[in-house]
């Protein structure tokens, strides 16, 4: 009885961890917070979904009772903006409601053989939001704009008219994945958000602010060394005809990674990335393959991207950098008429105390990054750069401050400026270049959460002043925001 307890002790060490697919940028810094603090990077925190949660979530109701591996909770949110959230470039500054009702699936299973813990788990992950948005100066709005364009924090790849009240929209997005999960590896499979980098406020390869898609992950982990796979599929809107009906054209999207930890407190990561059109050559599924290589079998008409990122703790600082290189041609790269586009980022973190941390960011961006000559080929979800939400031909310096008061109150001071421009492909335009469009966001937010009988509520103030170039009619107001969320965090 003895051996058999210890032995069931000893597999307790490896059972899996469970997958964290829901992004929380207060999450983030709470876990860039602890590991400034304790000079420790923790290697799979630059990529999410998290591949290291395993703490229960009590935060939220389970609807099914009696069963600990399934979980079901409803969703609920509704917000109140006096200047619309910044959803339509031609509606905006409106007042503008926007409810959200919705639902989480969440299935984890530990696969055993007796007394025997395989650990690994089996985890289903489903969630789906219902929004709907009403206001926007009793005008409906036209179809045929992007929503959110111009506001980093949210992106939405379909929306319609409502039919009753007439002034309004709906939208909704539907998340889910099925996953393999071990303290050494994870084999993910689904439709969710990607964000991979050490940035807070967006990264250049693939990024929180671009819609879900389609992918396959492989992830393997060590205490030294992570290695990734992805292959995904993205959103085109392009079509061609055939016959007298139109086909979507296919877009896909393959990446590579590795990250390295040299000391406890650097680490560096690499990664190759190919966005393709059409039909993906089977070459891509090869993990380890290199791309730069297929690409040049493939006649170089992928688009192939390559970068790496940097992250170093010191005396509770934080540094980071990262660099992406778009079409790298190594024997060019100091000629005149060379094809290497570069878009790069160095930011700075330090906390004070475990409460509280300040953050600086700057990115800058060349036009011809994230565009192609073959414009199927372009690094795009939808609308959508895959990388960071400004696009190419575009800067931004970005200043944060976030106190936690306790786990139940925070503070969130934020300043953005951003400047876009025209991406185009090639050394000079060969499109009418549209005059800089400028973004000043300063924001305020204030953040209580409260716990109830069916789980935490959270009530958010938000007051934030916008001054703009080129892109709204009016170019300067100040917007006031007050929601209640439970379950989702925005």
């Amino acid at each position: 009885m003895k051996i058999l307890f210890l032995l069931c002790y000893f597999l307790n060490i490896f059972l899996a961890s469970n997958i964290d697919f829901i992004f929380s940028k207060k999450e983030q810094l709470k876990n860039e917070i602890k590991s400034i603090g304790d000079s420790k990077i923790t290697l799979g925190r630059s990529f999410f979904p998290y591949t290291d949660s395993s703490i229960e979530d009590f935060s939220k109701i389970n609807l099914v009772k009696n069963n600990k591996n399934f979980k079901l909770s409803p969703i609920f949110a509704i917000r109140y903006s006096s200047s619309g959230f910044e959803i339509f470039e031609e509606n905006s500054p409106s007042t503008v409601l926007w409810i959200s009702p919705g639902l989480e699936m969440n299935y984890i299973k530990p696969i055993t053989f007796g007394f025997f813990d395989t650990g690994i788990n089996f985890q289903a992950w489903t969630r789906f939001h219902k929004h709907s948005a009403y206001g926007f100066n009793g005008i409906a709005p036209s179809l045929d704009q992007v929503m959110f364009k111009f506001n980093p924090d949210h992106s939405f790849e379909f929306y319609s008219n409502s039919k009753q009240p007439s002034n309004g929209i709906d939208f909704d997005e539907g998340q889910a994945s099925i996953s393999l999960n071990s303290n050494f590896f994870n084999f993910i499979f689904g439709k969710f958000k990607t964000n991979i980098g050490p940035f807070h406020s967006g990264n250049l390869s693939i990024s929180y602010s671009a819609p879900a898609f389609p992918q396959f992950q492989l992830r393997t982990k060590s205490k030294k060394l992570n290695f990734s796979f992805i292959v995904g599929e993205l959103q085109s809107d392009m079509s061609i005809n055939i016959d007298g009906s139109e086909i979507i054209r296919k877009r896909y999207i393959v990446n590579h990674r590795i990250d390295f930890m040299l000391k406890d407190n650097l680490k560096i990561g690499f990664y190759e990335q190919v966005i393709s059109g059409d039909n993906l050559s089977l070459s891509y599924f090869l993990p380890i393959i290199p791309y730069w290589s297929v690409q040049h079998a493939n006649r170089d008409k992928d688009n192939l991207q390559m970068g790496f990122d940097l992250e170093l703790l010191s005396n509770n600082n934080k540094f980071i950098f990262s660099l992406i290189v778009d079409e790298w041609a190594p024997f060019d790269t100091f000629n005149k008429n060379h094809h290497n586009w570069f878009g790069s980022q160095i930011g700075f973190s330090r906390i004070l105390s475990q409460r509280g941390i300040f953050k600086f960011e700057y990115t800058m961006i060349e036009p011809q990054v994230y565009v192609h000559d073959i414009p199927i080929n372009q690094a795009f979800n939808g609308d959508y750069p895959i990388g960071f939400w400004s696009m190419g031909d575009s800067e931004e310096l970005y200043f944060g401050f976030t106190y936690f008061f306790d786990n139940y109150f925070e503070l969130d001071i934020s300043l953005r400026n951003t400047n876009l421009g025209t991406p185009y492909y090639g050394d000079s335009p060969n499109i009418e270049v549209a005059q800089i469009k400028n973004r000043f966001f300063a924001g305020i937010q204030l953040s209580k959460k409260i716990n109830t009988k069916i789980g935490s509520v959270s009530y958010l103030l938000k007051m934030n002043h916008l001054k703009t170039s080129n892109i709204y009619e009016n170019e300067n107001f100040v917007d006031y925001q007050i929601s209640l969320l439970y379950n989702i965090n925005y």
